[in-house]
C-alpha cells in the first residue's frame, strides 16, 4: 500500500513538472534548456534514492534463518550471496559486486572484525551467530538422530567431533541403518552409464570414461562405451592441486578433498593405472593452514631481522601464521656455503643457498671477511672447450699482493682414473704478476682430452700459511685443432711494427703493455735497481702455430700503438667540441669532442637526451618534448593526429575540420597536436571562411537522454 502511495505522489510529481515544459522544449533558448537539465538531474536523483529505499525495505523482510557455509569474494553469484545482501540490507540480486563490498566492509568495522571485503571463517562465525537462528517450528517434528557413515574402513553411528582414520572404506559396500543398526550393505549396480569428465556429464564422443549413473543417458555399460570408449576410470577435477578443492570421480564414486586438521590435507587424484590415489599431505610454509579442502595461507605475518636477503648480516626470520609462531635463522652449512632465510623464502617453502663472495667465508650464519690468504681459480673452471692453438685467459682471484708472493706459476693437469684424479702434464707459466687474468695459449703438442689448471702462489712471504694453491673445480675440454694455417701482417717477430696473426679463425693484435716491474728475489735479498722500460705483447707464427712473446722497447723507445717507436717529447692535444644543432630539441644532432662523436637519442617516448657543447666539454641534458610532440629518433616530433572533419564543406570544395582544438580548412599531410577540441562546439564553413559555433543542439540532445533516463525510473517504480 505504501509502494502505491509513494508512486502515485512522484508520478504526480513528474506530471506537473513536466507538462509546462515538454512541449517547448524545441523552442526554448540555451540558457533555458541547461535550467530544465538541471533541474530534470534532481528529479532524477530523488527518485533514485527513493527506489532504493523500495528495494531496500522490501529486502530486510523477515525470512531467515540466513545461514553461511561457504568463503564469499566479490565477482561471485550463489544464493549465499542473496542471504549476504538480504542481512547486509542491499538489493538481493545474488551477485557480489560493489555496493555489496562496501557493505560487508562497513559491518566487519562495525563488529570489531578484519575488514577484508569477503566473507572467512570469522565474519562467518559473526554472520550465523547473528543472522542463522533456527525458525520455531509450527508442527512436531521428529527429533535429529545421529546417522550411520564410514569411520575409516569401519562402519559406525557418525557422532560430532569423532576422530577417524585416514583409511579407505571397502569398495562394493555402503553404510547404512538396518533396523536401527549400522550394517555394511551391498551396493545394488546400477542400470544406466554416462560418459563423463572431470568437469561433469557430457554424452559426446570426445571423453572416454563411463561410471554408473541412475540418470546416465546409457542403458548398458556396453553401449556407453560405444560412444565413449574405456580408457579411463578415474577423474580429477583439480589434476591434483592442494590449492583447489577437487573431487574424484572412481567407480561411480566421487571422493572430495578434505582437511584432516588444521595443516593437513587429504588429496585424492588419480594414479598411473586409473586407481584412486589418496595423499595425506602437510601444506607448506607458503599456504600452511588447511581449511575447505585446500591449503591457504590464513592470517600471517612475517619480520626478518637482517632487512631480506642480506648474506653479510646473521638474521631471524619471525613467521606467525594460524596463531602459530616460527623461527628460521641463517646458519652456515660450510665455510663457503651460506643458508639464507627471508620472509618470501619462508612463504614460498624454499630455501636459499649462496656461497660467499671471493675473500669471504661463512661465519656464524653471515659471509664475513675471511683473515687467511687465498688463491682461487675462476675460469677455466668445469665444462668449457677450447682447441689446441687457442688463446684461452685463466681468470683468477686471490687475496696475496706482489709483496706477499714473487708470483703465481700455473700447470696443466690431465684428468685420469686413478684415486688421485689427475696427473702434471706440463708448465704452463712461471711466477706471473697477481693481476688476472693471464693469458695462455695452447700449445699444439697438447693431446686433446679433458684436463685441469694448477695455480700455486710461489715464495711466500709475511703470509702465516707455508702454501697457498687451487685446482680448477671440475674438468675442461681440449680438442684437436680445426685449422693450422697461421699468419702473421708484419712477417714474424717485428718489433717495431704493429702486426695481426690470424690462427684457428681467430685474430690476434700486438698491444701495449706498459712498464712492468721485474719480480724482485726472496727476501733478505734487496731488490736489484731498474729503470722504466715499455712492453709490447708481440704475436708471431712459428711452425704453423701461433706463438706469443712479451718484449721490452729498450732504451730510447716505448710502445706506442702495438710497436716499439723511438721516444719523442709528448704533445698536449686540446680537443674541439662542436655541435650540430645547436641545442635544438627539434632537430637530431651530434656533438664532435675530439673525434668522439655523440648523437642526440631518446631516453623515452617522451624525453629527449640532448648532447650540447659547455664550456668547451660535452654535456648530456635530458628534457621534456613540448605538448603535442614526442621523441622520435633523437628529436621531438609533432605527434601526427587524425583530423576529424566537420559537416564544413565550403563552396570552394575545401572542408574545415579539427586540427587539435583549432578549426582550419583541412589539407593532405597536416600534422596536428593530440588536443581534443571544445565540448559541444562544431567546425562548419561561414563563407568560405572556417567557424566554430556553438549551438543548442548538444544541448537538446542531452534533455533528451535525460527525460529517457527518467522515463525508466517511472517505469521501474510501477513494477
Amino acid at each position: 500500500m505504501n509502494k502505491r502511495i509513494v508512486l502515485a505522489l512522484i508520478l504526480t510529481g513528474c506530471l506537473v513538472f513536466l507538462a509546462p515544459h515538454l512541449p517547448q522544449v524545441s523552442a526554448a533558448t540555451v540558457e533555458e534548456l541547461q535550467s530544465q537539465i538541471q533541474q530534470l538531474l534532481q528529479i532524477i536523483q530523488q527518485l533514485q534514492q527513493q527506489l532504493n529505499a523500495l528495494i531496500n525495505s522490501q529486502s530486510q523482510q523477515p525470512g531467515g534463518p540466513y545461514c553461511f557455509s561457504q568463503t564469499l569474494r566479490y565477482g561471485m553469484t550463489s544464493p549465499e550471496v542473496k542471504n549476504l545482501q538480504i542481512v547486509l540490507g542491499v538489493s538481493p540480486t545474488g551477485y557480489f559486486g560493489d555496493l555489496t563490498l562496501a557493505a560487508l566492509k562497513e559491518f566487519q568495522q562495525a563488529n570489531n572484525i578484519r575488514v577484508t571485503g569477503e566473507v572467512g571463517p570469522e565474519t562467518r562465525e559473526v554472520l550465523n551467530s547473528k543472522y542463522c537462528v533456527p525458525v520455531i517450528p509450527t508442527t512436531t517434528t521428529k527429533p535429529i538422530t545421529s546417522s550411520c557413515g564410514w569411520c575409516g574402513n569401519t562402519c559406525v553411528r557418525k557422532t560430532v567431533g569423532m576422530s577417524c582414520p585416514d583409511v579407505m572404506p571397502p569398495l562394493g559396500v555402503e553404510c547404512k541403518e538396518v533396523n536401527g543398526v549400522c550394517t555394511t550393505v551391498p551396493l545394488v549396480p546400477t542400470t544406466k552409464y554416462s560418459c563423463v569428465t572431470a568437469r561433469g556429464t557430457i554424452p559426446t564422443n570426445t571423453y572416454s570414461t563411463c561410471i554408473p549413473d541412475t540418470n546416465g543417458t546409457f542403458n548398458s555399460l556396453e553401449e556407453c562405451q560405444k560412444v565413449c570408449g574405456v580408457a579411463s576410470t578415474c577423474t580429477d577435477s583439480d589434476g591434483y592441486d592442494t590449492t583447489s578443492q577437487g573431487a574424484v570421480v572412481y567407480r561411480g564414486t566421487s571422493y572430495q578433498d578434505y582437511c584432516l586438521s588444521n595443516n593437513t590435507l587429504i588429496e585424492y587424484s588419480c594414479g598411473d593405472a586409473n586407481d584412486l590415489k589418496t595423499t595425506q599431505v602437510v601444506c607448506p610454509p607458503g599456504a600452511p593452514l588447511c581449511q575447505e579442502g585446500v591449503c591457504t595461507v590464513g592470517a600471517t605475518s612475517c619480520t626478518d631481522s637482517d632487512g631480506g636477503y642480506n648474506i653479510y648480516v646473521k638474521g631471524e626470520v619471525t613467521y606467525s601464521v594460524g596463531g602459530v609462531t616460527k623461527k628460521y635463522i641463517d646458519t652456515c652449512v660450510s665455510p663457503e656455503l651460506l643458508e639464507e632465510h627471508t620472509c618470501q623464502a619462508v612463504r614460498d617453502g624454499t630455501m636459499l643457498r649462496t656461497e660467499c663472495p671471493v675473500g669471504y667465508t661463512c661465519q656464524d650464519g653471515a659471509c664475513k671477511a675471511s683473515t687467511t690468504s687465498y688463491l682461487r681459480i675462476i675460469s677455466p673452471n668445469g665444462g668449457e672447450k677450447f682447441s689446441v692453438g687457442q688463446a684461452v685467459p685463466i681468470y683468477f682471484t686471490s687475496s696475496l699482493t706482489d709483496k706477499q708472493t714473487s708470483g703465481i706459476t700455473f700447470q696443466l693437469y690431465k684428468k685420469t682414473n686413478d684415486s688421485f684424479g689427475k696427473m702434471y702434464v706440463q708448465d704452463i707459466a712461471q711466477e706471473v704478476n697477481t693481476g688476472s687474468p693471464y693469458q695462455w695459449i695452447i700449445p699444439n703438442n697438447i693431446q686433446p682430452g679433458d684436463y685441469y689448471i694448477y695455480a700455486a702462489a710461489v715464495n711466500l712471504r709475511d703470509v702465516p700459511v707455508k702454501e697457498i694453491y687451487d685446482f680448477s673445480d671440475n674438468s675442461f675440454s681440449i680438442l684437436a685443432s680445426t685449422s693450422s694455417i697461421c699468419t702473421d701482417s708484419d712477417g714474424g717477430k717485428n718489433y717495431n711494427v704493429k702486426g695481426t696473426v690470424r690462427y684457428n679463425g681467430q685474430t690476434y693484435t700486438d698491444t701495449c703493455l706498459g712498464i712492468i716491474r721485474p719480480t724482485c728475489p726472496p727476501r733478505p735479498n734487496p731488490c736489484p735497481p731498474w729503470q722504466p722500460v715499455d712492453y709490447v705483447q708481440e704475436y708471431y707464427c712459428e711452425n704453423g702455430v701461433m706463438q706469443q712473446e712479451t718484449h721490452a722497447c729498450g732504451s730510447g723507445y716505448t710502445c706506442q700503438d702495438g710497436a716499439c717507436k723511438p721516444s719523442t717529447p709528448p704533445t698536449t692535444i686540446v680537443p674541439t667540441c662542436t655541435d650540430s644543432d645547436g641545442y635544438q630539441p627539434f632537430v637530431k644532432g651530434t656533438v664532435n669532442y675530439g673525434g668522439q662523436i655523440l648523437t642526440d637519442s631518446c631516453s623515452s617516448s617522451t624525453v629527449i637526451k640532448e648532447y650540447i657543447c659547455s664550456n668547451g666539454m660535452p654535456n648530456a641534458v635530458e628534457s621534456t618534448c613540448p605538448t603535442g610532440s614526442t621523441c622520435q629518433d633523437g628529436a621531438c616530433k609533432p605527434t601526427v593526429a587524425t583530423t576529424i572533419p566537420s559537416s564544413g564543406r565550403c563552396s570552394d570544395g575545401s572542408v574545415c575540420s579539427w586540427c587539435g582544438n583549432q578549426c582550419v580548412k583541412f589539407t593532405s599531410g597536416m600534422q596536428c597536436p593530440t588536443v581534443m577540441p571544445p565540448q559541444g562546439a562544431t567546425c562548419t564553413c561561414v563563407n568560405n571562411t572556417c567557424t566554430v559555433q556553438y549551438g543548442s543542439t548538444s544541448l537538446m540532445d542531452t534533455l533528451n537522454k535525460l527525460s529517457a533516463s527518467l522515463a525508466s525510473l517511472i517505469e521501474l517504480l510501477k513494477r
